[in-house]
């Protein structure tokens, strides 16, 4: 669980976070993603958060919950953001992470836009 918390210290931070990947990660975006739904490597984890944040001004996630599962970390968070072009406006949701790990380094994550379906995804119980 310390990976993922510093992991979204370096997020939100704007610091390097490309090292808590493993090279061949993969990230596997929500459901309702309209772009493609998976992003590979170092490259595409990059590519993937150009895509998540271009559309906010300001962007970040704040860490609600952890829970550490069998084989994996489900993620709570809140993400928020100020959209660009609409006035400001801002967002604040809920949205679930499912990490798995090589080691010591993140190998897949798993995004959902509602909590209940990371931890159903992560066989976790809250």
């Amino acid at each position: 669980m310390e990976i993922v918390r510093r992991l979204n210290v370096a997020f939100n931070s704007g610091a390097e976070w490309i090292d808590f990947y493993d090279p061949e990660a993969e990230l596997h975006m929500p459901a309702q993603w309209l772009d493609d739904p998976v992003f590979r490597g170092h490259e595409g984890l990059r590519k993937a958060l150009r895509l998540w944040r271009e559309g906010f001004d300001e962007y970040h996630w704040e860490e609600e919950r952890l829970i550490d599962g069998d084989d994996c970390v489900v993620g709570l968070y809140r993400h928020r953001g100020r959209i660009k072009r609409v006035d400001g406006t801002w967002i604040d949701q809920p949205i679930g992470c499912v990490w798995r790990f090589r080691g010591d380094k993140i190998l897949r994550l798993d995004g959902f836009f509602s909590w209940e379906a990371a931890i159903e995804a992560g066989g976790v119980r809250e």
